[in-house]
């Protein structure tokens, strides 16, 4: 099939199938089945109730089954059948075949050469409802009875087992006593919740993240951390470096045409317009010359802020699919105490490789069209940062959401920290009190770091010539603005800080998430 096995798998009918299968394989004494017949045709459905019957038979093996809507030969195939009424009300428990009889001393005559319905949907119609009875032609009945299909049923079946009848109002006794069940079964369920959230789920998250090494147990041997992460590690590396010409194609070739095409459309006209010369600003209203001097125009920081949209969005759809795209294969894994924090270290350092590839490419590209005094190591340093950035990001959504919705909420997701918290757009200064929303960006602190490198570097100071070390611009006023006072190095670190809190998340959520399916 084309779909995604986590999403399909196989089908319903192929899942009965298997379902009865495995029950049947471990010889059991008692076998309950959930509708075995759902998504089988006529045919198949009663060859396996037939082949259930004759299982039973030969082994003494009891089967208790819940089954909707049997055919005449397969409802004929059970020995005993139950029928209950909402609120888990009998209706008639005893040999099928005596079914008819029964519904028969009650009015509901079944005449199968007239009937279109069979009988197991005739008898289900009657218990919803949609038959009346004959009461006059019943044996069984209860006098002064007012006939409720609700109710009736279950007071006929008490009858005929010879049990006292159903009490229509309960007395006070008996509704302090449900009073009180009720109240213990909602305190077990609070404490059941409790133990759960405070001791039993996070003991599950520590399992997942230090799982015991088993390794010197003599009946089964695993893999200790450093195996583990070699396996992995090895496999991934097959997956993602497939061959010489697709790992060009794909890492090269696409994120250099990324960067010459971003450089195309945002890297015409920029410009760094500082202040203007002191005789002229002495020359202006007592207002504006404070202003003056001032920084004018920066072309650079818009440009460079979208390079960085484009970078996270794309990478974050590529690294979507490391963990997404193979959930179904981690899955069935890690319920075979595969250790979850190895396999996820060794799909990042697999990764991490391609992420300078695709920084250096898109650069690359990007410095093919950008001018700019900032060095070309400087520009990569910041691109490989949110590179970086994007590639944990596509971990982080393919952790929270389906895989299929990865790649535009990648585009979302680069919108928010690269354009509304970029540092930027939306700016710090106006915002004093959530100032800590743009300290959690990568975004920004690469921004901050370009700012420092492709403006405040070149030209806050002559750096050569005969008036080297001279006061050129001033930047006062854009820095208060943007809060962007930290030179170049400093900011890309705090960049890299946080990508490392990012990494830690990504291996909380990993560990913490879908522990449903790594049983």
């Amino acid at each position: 099939s084309d779909v995604d096995a986590f999403q399909r798998g196989i089908s319903g009918c192929q899942r009965k199938r298997v379902n009865v299968g495995l029950e049947l394989v471990a010889d059991p004494k008692v076998c309950f089945l959930d509708e075995p017949t759902s998504g089988l045709d006529s045919v198949s459905a009663t060859e396996l109730c037939r082949m259930l019957r004759s299982l039973a038979e030969a082994d003494d093996l009891t089967i208790a089954a819940v089954i909707h809507s049997p055919g005449p030969a397969a409802f004929a195939s059970f020995h005993d059948f139950m029928l209950l009424q909402t609120g888990g009300r009998p209706v008639y428990f005893g040999p099928t075949p005596e079914v008819r009889d029964y519904f028969k001393t009650i009015g509901f005559t079944y005449d199968a050469a007239t009937m279109v319905d069979p009988l197991a949907d005739y008898i289900m119609k009657a218990v919803a409802g949609t038959h009346q009875p004959d009461l006059d032609a019943a044996t069984l009945k209860v006098e002064g009875l007012k006939w409720d299909h609700m109710t009736s049923f279950h007071e006929l079946w008490h009858l005929k087992t010879g049990k006292a009848p159903p009490q229509a109002h309960d007395d006070d006794d008996v509704k302090v006593a449900r009073a009180q069940t009720r109240l213990r079964k909602l305190g077990h369920l609070l404490k059941s919740v409790a133990y759960d959230a405070v001791v039993a789920y996070p003991k599950k998250v520590l399992g997942q993240l230090l799982p015991r090494n088993d390794a010197k147990s003599k009946d089964r041997r695993t893999p200790t951390f450093c195996a583990m992460f070699a396996l992995c590690f090895k496999r991934a590396c097959r997956q993602v470096y497939v061959t010489f010409l697709e790992f060009t194609l794909s890492a090269i070739v696409v994120f250099f045409a990324l960067g010459t095409f971003t450089a195309a459309i945002s890297s015409s006209n920029l410009n760094v317009l500082g202040g203007y010369p002191a005789d002229i600003c002495a020359k202006q209203y007592p207002g504006l010359r404070a202003q003056c001097r001032d920084l004018q125009q920066n072309s650079y920081v818009s440009a460079l802020q979208f390079v960085g949209f484009i970078v996270v969005a794309a990478n974050s759809a590529v690294a979507s699919a490391t963990f997404g795209a193979e959930q179904a294969i981690y899955w069935r894994e890690a319920s075979t105490n595969l250790n979850t924090s190895a396999y996820f270290f060794a799909k990042v350092v697999a990764d991490l490789p391609m992420a300078v590839v695709h920084a250096l490419a898109t650069a690359a590209g990007y410095s093919s069209g950008f001018v700019s005094p900032m060095s070309f190591g400087r520009l990569y340093l910041g691109v490989l940062l949110i590179t970086c950035f994007g590639y944990l990001s596509g971990y982080f959504l393919s952790f929270t959401l389906p895989y299929s919705a990865c790649g535009l909420a990648g585009v979302g997701w680069a919108v928010f920290w690269m354009l509304l918290y970029g540092g930027t757009t939306t700016l710090m200064s106006d915002n004093r009190q959530a100032r800590w929303v743009w300290a959690l960006s990568p975004g920004r602190w690469a921004n901050e770091a370009w700012f420092d490198a492709g403006t405040v570097y070149p030209y806050d100071k002559v750096r050569e010539g005969s008036e080297k070390g001279e006061d050129l611009f001033d930047f006062s006023r854009a820095k208060s603005d943007y809060l962007f006072y930290l030179p170049y190095g400093d900011a890309i670190g705090w960049g890299f800080l946080t990508l490392l809190c990012l990494l830690i998340i990504d291996l909380l959520l990993i560990n913490a998430t879908k522990l449903d399916k790594k049983r």
